[in-house]
This record gives C-alpha cells, structure tokens and sequence, in this order.
C-alpha cells in the first residue's frame, strides 16, 4: 500500500511541478527574448486578420527561437504574430502596424527564405524579428505599403 501511495504522491508533485516550469519556463523566453518588450507597444486584443500561416518559425533576441511554433498573419494593416496555445504563457498577441516596420529585408538560405523585419517601439529603440519561409516573403511584399523600405 505505501507504495501505491508512492506513485500517488509522485505523480501529484508532477502534475503540479510541470505546468509551474512550463509557465515560468515560456515567461522566462518571453522576457530574455524581447517577446515581452515588443508586447509593451504592440500587445493587442483584436482578433488577427490577414494571411494566415501557422506552424512558422521565427527568431527574436539570443532566446526567442519559436521553431515550427508561430502562427503569422500578414495584412493591409500590418503584421499579426502569435505563438501556438501551448506556447503561450507570457506571450501576448502582437499586432505590429506598417507604421512601426521601418525594413523589410530578406535572404535566402539554401532551403528557405529569412524575412527580417525591423520595427521601432513605443520607446524608441528599436528590434528585428526573423520570420521564415518564401510564402511569409511575398505576403510581406505584397502587404508593405511603399513607405516601408525593402531590403
């Protein structure tokens, strides 16, 4: 019976341990990666519009690395950019408009596309975020207004 009781006991303090690291884990992300200093300006409640691609990578910062774990919406109105719900803890919805996207430039890799985006935030410095793929490219060429400079 004890070690029925045991197992209860170990796979209670898992149940509660886990989703604890998770959170502070993803929170830790958001914060060395910038997720949370890009949410200072552009944190929003609207629902996303535009294009929509799911299951995208992108960097952010030395930690911010969300392989395979984005989902994208690029718009008239500017850039959408969500991680998937798991993901989520610590990472607001962003809603960047073309206003705060000062560049749009992209390199090619052997096997993919590297947008990098380079916007100025509320408190005037600035940050560059790498999304992949050539579909997230000519969505972002076609949605850039001409105020935007390419690169």
């Amino acid at each position: 019976m004890t070690d029925a009781l045991a197992v209860l006991g170990i796979i209670a303090a898992f149940a509660v341990a886990f989703p604890t690291m998770w959170w502070l884990v993803l929170n830790l992300i958001a914060k060395a990666g910038g997720w949370a200093r890009l949410a200072v300006s552009f944190s929003t409640d609207m629902p996303p519009a535009g294009q929509h691609f799911a299951w995208r990578s992108g960097t952010l910062g030395w930690l911010g690395n969300y392989r395979n774990a984005l989902q994208v919406w690029v718009s008239p109105q500017g850039l959408w950019l969500r991680p998937l719900a798991i993901f989520r803890p610590g990472h607001a919805t962003l809603m960047i408009p073309w206003t705060a996207i000062k560049q749009v430039s992209t390199r090619q890799f052997v096997f993919s596309i590297e947008s990098v985006i380079d916007m100025r935030l509320a408190d005037g410095g600035s940050v560059s975020i790498s999304l992949y793929g050539k579909d997230i490219a000519e969505a972002l060429a076609r949605a850039a207004p001409s105020t935007v400079v390419r690169g």
